[in-house]
């Protein structure tokens, strides 16, 4: 039933709040903040009043919008802001009243020199609202207030604000309260004897706008007040897809099938399930605990609301067993495997010893043997004595005992889902006392569970196994929240304790390297004169600069900064799209971020991101890059004890959930000219604080993007740069032969003329595979053969030409469109077989694009050695494929072109001079007696016209084409220079007759098409095809879980206008609703849609990533 403080609470102030957001500020929100501030009050309370940089360096800012329109705008910072400079003593009195504020939060957040945590604080920088808000603007700012604090990193615990008297009269003075009045600054007024206020400190205590629910036991008698959350469970899961279920919930009904969200039956069978882990807890009290989080949050008018917000589940049964499971997927070492030894005494354990000894002896006096039966006897006393019969040993025994509590189910209102974690988890800790483990495990297509991502550290797979694990596991130590934690400049006396945190990784000796030179470079000139002789390198490391974390004067994490980044931030600008991630012009606001490590047991969230945002605060820094090179593999070769296997350079956890990877540059660096191709080897990621109080939501469904053209690319590139989802699991499976933007392949016979410095085929390769989450299984190079569904297990599998098979949840197929000369020539598996894959048999554009990325020398000894190029096909791209190489330098005298058909290129009836008319009848010259290719039609328009003639079409010099030679095999042969070459055999479609070719290469303008064995393996997995995978208007297949894009998608008829359906999913039938008729044939009335058929090719890359993120996120 509802309760009546509920009502009055609506009627007093939730009016407003129910129809207003509050959400992180955005810079497209600059303009419609500036629009409402009023400029000089706003300086006058504020000081330096910079929309555009608040929201951009400020720790929080937030905005609060109704009916889309931004009318609010709240900043807090961690560190004071400048008061306002324009009074008349200037920045002198600004700077005087800023110490005295500093120096009057600190006494009053340690009171009798206690400890001061870092972290604890917030400073009001920024607040302005619209007029129209001014009736409610208490209730929205105390939710902005509560968005601050919950956002803010390290968990502040009061808010602060130094300024005039004045701010008492604006709405957010109602709710921060004078806390100390500056002395300096009073002055009095000769017409009254009143006393003025010019400059005084307030604070605003968290519990106040901001109070954590309070967590206990869960009753039976809490079965009506759990409705609400047990309706909000089950409508969460009827979103979440054919698997629908919330945290530990499952809604399937007795049939198999599953609920409908709006179905009240799944809310009741939601409580029932609530009330069965309550009553289970109540029998078994000393392994199970069901707590609920309850919010007495009080209204603006006194009413009070007291209802439960959360529930958890929690559990210590069979948490050993599962551990061990674990393992197998989860590299859980840095957890003990959530277990831990249990100290036995060693006397207890030599009584045992002797009892077992006398029962032997007892049984051996009942009867005895011969003396074969005493000799087997013994012999298998001898075999089984470590094991039956153990000697007494003075050591103590370990046995593993469990360490951990397991987290089976949780559910919250919305809001609550981070608010009430920490209180949950605390209260589950205090009822095992004997374990310093909580645990999780979420299933991988699950939503994401806020509680989990914020408040506990995910643990990393084993190498190879994400794509194998059901579950996601999160881990959270008692102490995660110690008090103590601080964060300070490195220094040299901290190296020793920075080498036992990095004990047992990789590369260690280097990186405590690191961190003394960073450290010893942190200090003056006079303290450098001390640094040792083997330090002596810090003075050529002057720009970098150490920090520490520590808990207890205890170093649990470090991290180091390279501080003269600007000339790099300008050359990222040019590489990637920095701009769309941070909105920062000034490059001397960049640091690099070259070393980061950070205990496990602190490594959630919070700390993460506090131990960043601090270190950036100290260094004087808004903005971190990082950049990450690719991750090869080791080589097999060279694995010896001499040169021991490494394992590749792993992406620091605060660069993989912290950062934004910002997206290339990759499709606009096509310039030719440009010698040294301005790409990057690496991905760059990036770190300010509006990223960091802008979490993105996890998806750890697994994604497989197959293709590996620019569409591909794409697509991959935008899931995995994504600014409001980040995607855990994206892989993308190349064909073979390797990605190929801009339509050529890393494995051709020329792609090691633009090999990288770094060892990657290209700077476009590199960047493709490190944009996919950056481990190694997830790029694959292999053709896809087949498309399953397991009907028992649910799950969907991608298996490959290679033997190779990958799971998904969803599925994007990218395939382009290629020629298939190459293969048709030498094979389906020329790339496969060393002795063709050599071969000089390329596409036109892929010969092109390969001789650009040369360095000028070698394409000169190139162009200089060619003696011939062959190019086959009779498209306008081999019409003009002598123009497009004698921009590369070829000569035209190299170029030879070959023309598949004894093409007519008069009409009928008419002779053109120069041209030997082909006599054909006209029933094979078609009803226009001009042939419909283009080529055709260009080389006849140009001998149709008087003076031209089809030398107008070629460059001089250039042989005449060979016409009417269809291209029958060809073979790598050795020319007469000795460099090698290929010779093509060509028949004569007329005659039979072969004539054989040499050349340097031979270069394919074919037209191009998708390969039929892929249909045919799509068709058998039950897309619907026509000519194309046939895509809705979300580019989403008759599968929910398939998508298409690019030149293998084909819209459907309905998103042109045939049915008012398209939004609707296709059936398998192929059908978006009614009237789409999408695989039977087109009308005349919609023939001239015809063009149209692959739209795909025209619509931005971008919208690929972009829809199937959507379609994921919801």
């Amino acid at each position: 039933a509802p309760r009546v403080g509920d009502a009055r609470r609506r009627s007093a102030t939730t009016m407003t709040a129910s129809t207003s957001a509050v959400r992180p500020a955005r810079p497209s929100d600059v303009a419609a903040i500036e629009s409402f501030v009023e400029r000089p009050a706003a300086r006058r309370l504020y000081g330096a009043f910079d929309v555009g940089r608040l929201v951009e360096r400020a720790t929080v800012a937030v905005v609060a919008e109704e009916g889309g329109a931004v009318v609010a705008f709240l900043a807090v910072t961690a560190r004071a802001p400048m008061p306002d400079t324009s009074g008349a003593d200037g920045h002198h009195d600004a700077s005087a009243r800023l110490a005295w504020a500093k120096r009057t939060a600190l006494e009053l957040c340690s009171p009798g020199g206690t400890r001061f945590e870092c972290g604890s604080t917030l400073w009001l920088a920024a607040c302005a609202t619209a007029p129209a808000l001014q009736v409610s603007a208490r209730a929205v700012l105390r939710r902005m207030l509560r968005e601050c604090f919950a956002r803010a990193p390290l968990a502040p615990r009061a808010l602060f604000f130094a300024g005039p008297n004045a701010v008492e009269q604006t709405p957010i003075g109602s709710l921060i309260e004078k806390r100390a009045t500056n002395t300096d600054g009073m002055t009095t007024d000769k017409s009254s004897d009143e006393k003025k206020t010019k400059f005084a400190l307030y604070s605003c205590a968290r519990k106040d706008v901001a109070p954590a629910p309070i967590a206990r036991d869960a009753r039976l008698e809490d079965y009506d007040d759990l409705f609400s959350l047990a309706a909000h469970a089950a409508a969460a899961s009827g979103r979440g897809g054919p698997r629908a279920f919330s945290f530990g919930f499952s809604f399937e009904k007795e049939d198999g099938s599953h609920e409908n969200e709006n179905d009240t039956s799944t809310a009741d069978s939601t409580l029932r399930a609530m009330s069965s882990l309550i009553a289970e807890a109540r029998s078994a009290s000393e392994t199970r605990r069901v707590l609920v989080a309850v919010d007495d949050d009080a209204a603006d008018d006194g009413a009070s609301c007291s209802k439960i917000v959360a529930l958890m589940a929690v559990t210590t049964e069979g948490v050993l067993e599962d551990a061990r499971a674990w393992s197998l997927t989860h590299d859980t070492a840095a957890y003990d495997d959530f277990a831990k030894p249990e100290e036995v005494d060693p006397r207890d354990d030599e009584g045992d010893a002797e009892e077992e000894r006398e029962e032997t002896k007892e049984e051996l006096r009942g009867s005895v043997p011969s003396e074969a039966d005493r000799d087997a006897s013994e012999e298998a006393t001898t075999s089984s004595k470590p094991f039956e019969q153990p000697e007494p040993s003075n050591d103590t025994k370990r046995t593993r005992t469990n360490d951990a509590f397991r987290v089976v189910a949780f559910a919250s209102l919305p809001g609550y889902d981070v608010s009430t974690a920490v209180p949950l988890l605390d209260a589950a800790f205090a009822r095992f006392e004997e374990v310093d483990f909580c645990v999780a495990a979420v299933p991988a297509e699950a939503r994401e569970v806020p509680f989990t991502t914020h408040e506990m550290v995910r643990v990393p797979f084993r190498p190879g196994m994400g794509a194998f694990a059901d579950q996601v596991l999160y881990a959270r130590h008692r102490e995660a929240d110690a008090p103590g934690f601080e964060i300070r400049p490195g220094a040299r006396e901290d190296a020793a304790e920075v080498a036992s945190l990095l004990l047992g990784t990789p590369r260690a000796d280097a990186q405590v390297e690191t961190f003394e030179a960073a450290a010893a470079a942190g200090y003056s000139r006079d303290e450098q004169k001390s640094v040792p002789e083997e330090n002596a390198s810090a003075s050529k490391n002057a720009s970098l600069r150490a920090f520490v974390a520590t808990c207890d004067g205890q170093v649990v994490g470090y991290l180091v900064l390279d501080l003269a980044a600007h000339a790099f931030a300008r050359l990222a600008r040019r590489r990637f799209r920095l701009d769309e991630v941070v909105d920062e012009p000034d490059e001397s606001a960049f640091a690099l971020l070259v070393a980061y490590e950070l205990n496990p047991v602190f490594a959630h969230r919070r700390r993460r991101v506090g131990f960043m945002l601090e270190a950036l605060r100290l260094a004087g820094k808004a903005c971190a890059l990082y950049a990450h090179s690719l991750e090869e593999a080791p080589d097999e070769n060279l694995h010896s004890d001499a040169f021991p296997e490494e394992e590749p350079r792993r992406l620091p956890d605060v660069a993989a959930r912290d950062f934004r990877m910002a997206r290339s540059r990759r499709l606009e660096l096509t310039d030719p000219e440009n010698e040294n191709r301005d790409d990057a080897n690496h991905a760059l990621f990036v770190f300010t604080s509006r990223v960091a109080y802008s979490p993105r939501r996890v998806v750890d469904a697994k994604v497989l993007v197959v293709g590996g053209d620019d569409v591909a690319l794409a697509a991959a590139e935008t899931l995995a740069a994504h600014e409001s989802l980040l995607f855990e699991s994206v892989s993308l499976a190349a064909p073979a032969g390797g990605v190929y933007p801009g339509g050529f392949p890393v494995s051709s016979a020329y792609c090691s003329c633009v090999s990288s410095s770094s060892g990657s085929t290209t700077g476009h390769a590199s960047l493709a595979k490190l944009a996919l989450g950056l481990d190694r299984v997830a790029y694959h190079e292999a053709d896809l053969e087949s498309v399953v569904f397991d009907e028992a297990s649910g799950a969907r599998h991608a298996r490959f030409a290679d033997g190779g098979e990958q799971r998904f949840d969803a599925l994007l197929l990218c395939l382009a469109s290629r020629d298939e000369t190459r293969r048709a020539v030498l094979g389906d598996g020329c790339d496969d077989d060393p002795d063709v894959r050599d071969t000089p048999v390329e596409r036109l554009d892929d010969f092109v694009q390969q001789v650009s990325g040369m360095p000028r020398e070698e394409r000169n000894e190139l162009v200089e050695t060619c003696e011939c190029v062959l190019v086959y096909g009779a498209t306008l791209d081999a019409l003009g494929a002598s123009r497009t190489l004698a921009r590369l330098g070829f000569e035209p005298g190299s170029v030879l072109r070959v023309v598949p058909e004894a093409m007519d290129i008069t009409h009928e009836d008419e002779d053109v001079e120069g041209v030997e008319t082909e006599t054909r009848p006209s029933s094979e010259r078609g009803e226009s007696g001009v042939s419909e290719r283009l080529a055709s039609f260009a080389e006849w328009a140009a001998s149709s016209t008087k003076g031209l003639g089809l030398d107008a079409l070629s460059l001089p010099g250039q042989p005449p084409a060979l016409r009417g030679l269809a291209l029958a095999g060809c073979e790598a042969c050795v020319l007469r220079s000795g460099a090698p070459g290929v010779r093509a055999y060509f028949s004569d479609t007329r005659t039979g007759a072969v004539t054989a070719v040499e050349a340097t290469a031979l270069l394919g303008c074919d037209e191009r098409d998708v390969d039929q064995r892929l249909f045919a393996a799509l068709d058998s997995f039950g897309l619907v095809t026509d000519g194309g995978v046939v895509v809705d208007g979300a580019l989403r297949t008759n599968d929910a879980r398939v998508f298409a894009a690019g030149d293998v998608a084909k819209f459907s008829r309905s998103v042109f206008g045939a049915s008012k359906s398209a939004s609707k999913p296709l059936s398998s039938t192929g059908t978006g609703g009614e009237g789409d008729q999408v695989a039977t044939k087109p009308s005349k009335e919609k023939k001239r849609r015809k063009p149209f058929a692959r739209a795909m090719r025209l619509r931005d890359a971008r919208e690929c990533g972009d829809a199937l993120a959507r379609a994921r996120g919801r």
